[in-house]
């Protein structure tokens, strides 16, 4: 009863979640955005964004608990710099406080051998905050900027974001899921 769809639809592993379910839940979501933007047209360009919100949800219990993709603060911040006629710099940043999910029941998990959520805890612990800073530097190789070589990295400040946890099997325990390091790009982009 204190299970709510809405609170897992991003596991993928339908093992893990109790069937059946009934269509009988409620929610709520509301926030805030604020947001300044500079177009380009001149040297620089640039966008930022400030998001504050609650999104709640409730199962058969009525309780109203942290949904899954609630995320309390979300903050971006990206633009660019044209350097010369066809260089270009840009970068983004990326905030997110940490997003809500289940903790395993421990006892049970081990004792089964398997992932069992502690449903008396619905998304009742939070992950660390996401913090993402991405880099990049582009040449035009033709004037219209229709032909475009790139290069950059995502992650640059190789921070270890956690995406999940799950639980191991083999050594029957739970195990933290990162998200990738530091990851160079390069590439060509055609605009036709």
């Amino acid at each position: 009863p204190s299970l709510s769809l809405a609170n897992v639809g991003d596991t993928f592993n339908v093992r893990d979640v109790l069937f059946p379910m009934t269509s009988a839940g409620r929610g709520r979501a509301q926030g805030l955005e604020f947001l300044a933007e500079r177009k380009s047209g001149g040297r620089w360009y640039g966008q930022v964004n400030l998001a504050v919100s609650r999104a709640r949800h409730a199962g058969l219990d009525g309780v109203l608990r942290p949904g899954s993709f609630d995320y309390p603060v979300v903050f971006n911040l990206d633009g660019g710099y044209q350097i010369a006629e066809r260089w270009q710099a840009s970068a983004r940043l990326a905030y997110l406080s940490g997003r809500p999910y289940t903790p395993f029941d421990v006892a049970a998990s081990t004792a089964q051998d398997r992932g069992v959520f502690d449903l008396s805890r619905v998304n009742g612990a939070r992950l660390p905050d996401y913090v993402r800073f991405d880099v990049r530097a582009e040449r035009a190789l033709r004037p219209s900027r229709s032909l475009i070589i790139f290069a950059g990295a995502q992650n640059v400040t190789n921070r270890r974001n956690v995406a999940s946890y799950s639980w191991d099997r083999r050594r029957n325990r739970s195990r933290v899921q990162q998200q990738m390091g530091v990851f160079p790009i390069f590439g060509l982009e055609w605009r036709f």
